[in-house]
């Protein structure tokens, strides 16, 4: 499923189908198409906070996007099980596939990196760390530098809060989601 070369302009898109995370069942982009136009965003996956931050954009997009009859579907290189926790807390109506593998990203031809992966332990990592980029050309030509990352985070997040009224079901509960109460709390890294 990997091309000779990335993708350019007016070469077909690879088909490809993935476990949904905010639905059931597989995404696949056949079946998108033939519902007409789509809008395909490629993640590296939740670890990212510019992907999350993307995804949240993508939601107004997907809205005036949807009025003109184009679906926006968003690809996560995150296990399906941790990304479905993770949504149930943030909502979108983006559609959403699940690609731990990369298999998707490789198929568009788009350069491999590595990350943390999403289930690693903050505790467990330490900085500054040492990383190694290898970037591989269509050719399979390669190359590699090493450079050290440390991350700083002294920005305290920023919590809002709004007030709602709920109703008790008639067992006398009610559930109450992060989202109903949250009124776009911030962080500088989310």
């Amino acid at each position: 499923m990997s091309p000779s070369r990335p993708l350019q302009a007016g070469d077909s898109a690879p088909e490809f189908a993935l476990p949904a995370i905010n639905r059931d069942g597989t995404v696949s982009l056949s079946a998108l198409r033939a519902k007409g136009p789509v809008l395909l965003a490629l993640m590296r996956g939740l670890h990212c906070p510019f992907c999350r931050r993307q995804i949240a954009s993508l939601a107004t997009t997907r809205d005036k996007l949807a009025r003109e009859g184009v679906e926006t579907l968003a690809v996560v290189v995150t296990p399906m099980q941790r990304a479905r926790q993770y949504f149930q807390y943030r909502p979108t109506p983006v559609v959403l596939a699940s690609d731990p593998e990369v298999t998707t990203h490789r198929a568009f031809g788009l350069l491999e990196t590595a990350m943390l992966p999403d289930d690693a332990n903050a505790s467990d990592v330490h900085w500054p760390q040492t990383v190694t980029l290898q970037v591989k050309d269509a050719a399979h030509n390669a190359a590699t530098c090493q450079a050290t990352v440390t991350v700083s985070d002294t920005t305290n997040p920023t919590a809002r809060c709004k007030n709602i009224a709920v109703s008790l079901d008639g067992t006398g509960h009610v559930t109450v989601n992060a989202a109903d109460v949250d009124n776009s709390s911030t962080d500088n890294c989310a």
